[in-house]
């Protein structure tokens, strides 16, 4: 639970709120019917927005604020290394060898990037399902220098960490079209053709977004319909827009010195085969697909792996583990054309932005 759930649990339920022993995660709660260890991963507590970075130790201050302490949240460990024993009545019930351990691990984002990266440096992290996220790993935290606070770093060990953002809307407003105007297929290639017309632009926010200046009152839009645009042109800008708003976390990344040479791509989105080819054009950099499903699932095998000695360290296992991938490059004349239309993206959408609360409040 976010630092948000916790607060809103304090208002809504503060009597109960009072008689709480113990915090737990969901990860550490099952951790601790497995083993009998009341521990947390690192990842999984920086991701409560609890977590002290800097100092790696629940912020007690900040835990104050809720009327809380440090001491009814679970013990931080490296999920990369910590192993504990599996019950004996749980191994003898599941038929077992003796001495099964179990991996403590990471969340699923951070589970995510060791699946598709092995957490190689400079190497973006793409989810790509109902929501996205983009983050990069790093030896330093990556604290955004903008007000609007595009990114976040979460620690997943000490002197490591995950910068980046997310979308609360990626194939999400697709499945909206879809299912509420009209059925369109993804999988047409004429959704890359691009013509010199105006181009049809889509804020694709149906559920707020996470920036402090677009926020949770921003809704949909779609800007410049003229009488020539089809259900394509629809399909392409919703596709696109998800593209442009993920563009706007991977300049946050470059305005504060984090490189991406290259991006590697998982999620359902991927399967919308033009898609990958609109992120490379957009980000202006490759995009690698995973031939393999469900990313995080692989990236907790390869902690396993490594933790119990299979492979020296995470690059290995990802040199091991990790199948063929399909490579997409850029296209350099898109991308100069997704240049100019992402800049006018995100001129509409910073336009748009203080609009959006006073939109919200038009009710009788």
């Amino acid at each position: 639970m976010c630092c948000q759930g916790y607060i809103i649990f304090l208002k809504i339920e503060s009597s109960l709120f009072e008689k709480v022993k113990y915090f737990a995660d969901s990860k550490s709660f099952l951790f601790e019917f497995l083993t009998g260890e009341w521990v947390t991963d690192m990842s999984t507590a920086a991701a409560t927005q609890f977590y002290n970075a800097h100092h790696f130790e629940w912020d007690e201050d900040l835990l104050s604020r809720i009327n809380c302490t440090p001491c009814q949240f679970p013990p931080v460990a490296d999920g990369t290394k910590f192993l504990a024993p599996l019950k004996k009545e749980l191994s003898d019930a599941l038929g077992l060898k003796k001495n099964v351990k179990v991996i403590l691990g990471f969340y699923d984002g951070a589970a995510l990037a060791v699946g598709l990266s092995g957490l190689e440096p400079n190497v973006g992290i793409v989810n790509l399902g109902t929501t996205a996220m983009l983050r990069v790993p790093d030896n330093q935290p990556a604290l955004d220098k903008n007000e609007n606070k595009r990114i976040q770093a979460y620690a997943y060990k000490k002197g490591k960490f995950l910068n980046g953002g997310a979308l609360n809307n990626a194939a999400l407003p697709l499945d909206w079209m879809r299912k509420n105007l009209f059925e369109v297929d993804l999988q047409n290639e004429i959704l890359l053709k691009m013509t010199n017309e105006p181009p049809l632009i889509s804020l694709p926010y149906l559920t707020g977004e996470r920036d402090s200046k677009t926020g949770p009152y921003a809704s949909g839009v779609f800007f410049g319909i003229r009488r020539n645009h089809s259900q394509i042109d629809f399909a392409r800008s919703i596709l696109e827009g998800v593209a442009y708003s993920l563009r706007y976390i991977y300049d946050a990344l470059q305005e504060n010195n984090l490189r991406v040479k290259e991006v590697r791509m998982g999620g359902g989105g991927v399967n919308i085969k033009v898609w990958p080819q609109i992120f490379a054009d957009v980000l202006g950099v490759p995009v690698t697909i995973s031939s393999a499903n469900e990313m995080a699932l692989v990236g907790s095998a390869m902690l396993a792996f490594t933790a119990g000695g299979v492979f020296k360290d995470l690059n290995e296992a990802s040199e091991k583990m990790l199948k063929e991938s399909k490579r997409v490059a850029p296209n350099e004349a898109a991308t100069k054309v997704h240049e100019q239309r992402y800049q006018f993206f995100k001129k509409l959408r910073e336009t748009l932005a203080p609009l959006y609360k006073e939109h919200a409040e038009l009710r009788f």
